[in-house]
């Protein structure tokens, strides 16, 4: 007698949930009894991004999970930028924002939290001073 199946044609049940989740919920896994993954996506998709987040701060950029936390608290919590507030779990809090490590793309030095918005935008940008002159010149022009 074995443990009792944790799925079955419908359903399998997801540890982190802690819930039955419809089957088409679960990647597809071959070298598992069930032929998928163990934790539904949702819950993979959260586990995966907090490891890799942290795994790509410490490795790239040389900052620890408490520089970050430290950077977070001397910012109050909010976005350097905008001042919107920003979250650290990397995942949006209704009105909070994902937090954003930003850092310059020629040293490689952290500089600050931004939220994802303001650091796409100083990307899309490439930290370019004089074109971000032209685009705050542009928008006063229409205002």
């Amino acid at each position: 007698m074995g443990r009792p199946a944790k799925f079955n044609d419908k359903e399998k049940w997801c540890p982190k949930c802690v819930s039955w989740v419809e089957i088409g919920n679960f990647g597809l896994h071959a070298g598992s009894a069930s032929g998928r993954d163990d934790y539904c996506k949702p819950c993979k998709a959260k586990k995966n991004h907090k490891y890799a987040a942290a795994w790509k701060r410490q490795h790239l950029y040389g900052v620890s999970a408490e520089d970050v936390q430290a950077l977070w608290d001397e910012q109050k919590g909010l976005c350097a930028v905008c001042f919107d507030p920003i979250v650290l779990n990397g995942f949006r809090q209704g009105h909070r924002k994902k937090a954003c490590l930003d850092h310059d793309h020629v040293s490689g030095d952290a500089r600050g939290l931004l939220c994802q918005k303001c650091n796409l935008g100083l990307g899309i940008f490439g930290d370019n001073l004089a074109v971000l002159a032209q685009a705050i010149a542009y928008l006063r022009k229409f205002s």
